[in-house]
């Protein structure tokens, strides 16, 4: 069960993704060239608006500055070689493609997500997933540059509301270590993630 102080952090993340909502669909129809085309009033005649072209700018960039952006080699800090375990664990979750939909949101929304998880099949190869930037919110510390709790937000009912479900990861610091409060209530240094209710 969440305690009260996890709730209240769930719902202030729940409260900061429904106010991105409109910013973030404006920025998708843009992409996707679904925005609404207004007029200049008297600018355009109106016998010369059938001449209208829509150029889809915004994708435009963003598929290019993705496109360029390739990871190359990952390397740990201290180190000059790549890390054979963090290539692997890399080609484990197939992040090559993912990574594709983590460069685009970055560039649509300003923000993006990976979130890492347990592997039942080979515990020593976690998995890595890209989560949408539109069902989840983080809270970072800016002085430490770190993040000090998360939560997604996803599912439908039969009448598509939602969202049904929430994950909450949060950060505390106990005996000088850091350790992750999971939503369940377990206690681990890993960072898993419990599926509960919205508390709404």
């Amino acid at each position: 069960m969440l305690t009260p102080s996890e709730i209240q952090i769930v719902e202030q993340l729940k409260a900061e993704l429904d106010a991105r909502y409109w910013e973030d669909e404006r920025h998708y129809r843009y992409y996707r060239l679904r925005q609404t085309l207004e007029h200049l009033g008297m600018a355009i005649p109106p016998n010369m608006r059938r001449f209208t072209v829509f150029a889809n700018w915004p994708r435009v960039v963003v598929r290019t500055i993705a496109g360029r952006q390739k990871v190359r080699a990952l390397i740990l800090p201290g180190e000059e070689q790549a890390d054979p375990r963090l290539r692997a664990i890399w080609d484990a979750s197939n992040l090559t493609a993912h990574t594709k939909m983590f460069r685009r949101d970055a560039l649509i929304s300003g923000r993006a997500y990976m979130s890492v998880g347990a592997n039942e099949h080979n515990p020593e190869l976690p998995l890595v997933r890209v989560e949408s930037p539109r069902e989840m919110e983080a809270l970072v510390d800016t002085r430490t540059e770190t993040m000090t709790a998360a939560a997604r937000f996803f599912g439908k009912d039969a009448f598509g509301m939602g969202p049904r479900t929430s994950r909450c990861i949060c950060r505390k610091r106990r005996s000088g270590s850091r350790k992750t409060r999971v939503a369940s209530g377990a206690s681990r240094t890993a960072t898993p993630t419990a599926s509960v209710p919205c508390p709404w």
